[in-house]
C-alpha cells in the first residue's frame, strides 16, 4: 500500500440517493522510508483490497494490543497531536457524509 497514496484507494466520494451512513470514520496515518500520508475515510468508500488490508491490520493491533496489556508493556499514544491530525484532515477530507441516524419507518 505504501507505494500509492490513500486517496487513490477512495472509490466513492458520494452517498447513493437516498442513502445515509451512520456508522463511524477512520483515520489512518502512517509513514514509511520518510514518505507520510494520511487520511479520514469511510470503508463504504474505499477499494475493496483497501478495506480487507486494514481489516486485516486491525485485527493484528487488536491482537498486538491485547498482549501488551496482558504482559503489563507500556504504550502510548500522543492524544493531542492525533486528535489534531484528525481534525485537520478531516477538513482536507471534506467529502465525508455527516453521521445521520436512518428515518423512521413509515406508520
Amino acid at each position: 500500500m505504501a507505494n500509492r497514496k490513500l486517496e487513490n484507494y477512495v472509490i466513492k466520494k458520494t452517498l447513493d440517493t437516498n442513502q445515509a451512513y451512520d456508522g463511524c470514520r477512520n483515520f489512518l496515518s502512517y509513514k514509511v522510508n520518510g514518505k507520510e500520508d494520511k487520511i479520514c475515510i469511510i470503508m463504504p468508500f474505499m477499494d475493496a483490497g483497501f478495506n480487507k488490508v486494514i481489516g486485516i491490520l486491525v485485527y493484528c493491533m487488536i491482537k498486538s494490543t491485547s498482549k501488551m496489556i496482558r504482559k503489563k508493556r507500556a504504550f502510548s499514544i500522543d492524544s493531542k497531536r492525533t486528535e489534531k491530525g484528525v481534525i485537520n484532515q478531516n477538513k482536507i477530507n471534506n467529502y465525508l457524509p455527516t453521521k445521520q441516524l436512518l428515518p423512521s419507518p413509515m406508520r
